[in-house]
């Protein structure tokens, strides 16, 4: 039982129970039982207490291993978007140099296709030249003919070379 029993002065002596105006008792044996049972309590609430703080801190350094935890992983994500963003980038610029690559190869192509077809058509003139120089009625008319003549002929002759070395004479530029 955790109540005090109390008791006040009588003429018969000790009589269980208060009554106004007499003076009230508690026996020393239910004193000491209550102040041992409030003890007690006051030993649970302070181990109570402790463990509580106990708690608390237990619970603070987990809270900080979580947040520690939760840092460094966004720290990874960071560097993992980081990472596959520069991927990208990289992955951009390679497909554009490559499209540049296929571009200059095509134009490389096209440009040794004309000078291939400007060193036939040069090899056939300068064939026909040597030919022409070779025959003496064709040397005979040019000397009649005159230097002029020949010039003009010879300007021709690079006129046409001109010709197939640039098939777009428009996009030469005029300063």
């Amino acid at each position: 039982m955790t109540e005090v029993k109390r008791y006040h002065v009588g003429d018969a002596g000790l009589v269980e129970g208060e009554s106004l105006g007499r003076i009230t008792v508690v026996l020393a044996s239910h004193y000491d039982r209550s102040e041992r049972t409030i003890e007690s309590l006051v030993q649970m609430e302070r181990s109570t207490g402790n463990r509580a703080i106990r708690y608390e801190q237990e619970r603070d350094a987990l809270q900080q291993l979580l947040n520690d935890r939760d840092e460094k992983l966004d720290a990874q994500r960071l560097r993992a978007n980081t990472a596959e963003a520069e991927r990208d980038t990289l992955q951009q610029e390679l497909c554009k140099r490559a499209g540049d690559i296929g571009r200059l190869t095509g134009e490389r192509d096209a440009a040794e296709q004309r000078i291939a077809e400007q060193a036939s058509i040069l090899e056939e003139m300068a064939t026909e030249m040597t030919l022409a120089i070779s025959d003496s009625q064709i040397s005979a008319a040019m000397t009649s003919i005159g230097r002029t003549r020949f010039l003009q002929l010879l300007q021709a002759h690079n006129a046409q070379i001109d010709a197939a070395l640039n098939p777009n004479p428009e996009a030469e530029s005029h300063e």
